[in-house]
């Protein structure tokens, strides 16, 4: 009948989990903040799916998306 509802959490990348740069596009200016990545394992481990945002292909070279 009904689909099951998942709870969700949408955190936006940019002053959330890593250092505010302004428009990534160099992996080397990822920073991420003290705990962002336990934070985000417990998320996984709760059961919230994951996502990333991706920066448009016309500025980023496929492999630094990736990275960032």
């Amino acid at each position: 009948m009904g689909q099951k509802k998942r709870q969700a959490v949408y955190l936006d990348r940019d002053g959330t989990l890593i250092r505010e740069m302004g428009y990534l596009n160099d992996p080397r200016n990822v920073f991420p903040f003290k705990n962002a990545f336990r934070a985000l394992k417990k998320l996984k481990q709760a059961g919230f799916a994951e996502t990333h945002q991706r920066g448009s292909h016309l500025y980023l070279k496929n492999e630094d998306g990736e990275k960032i």
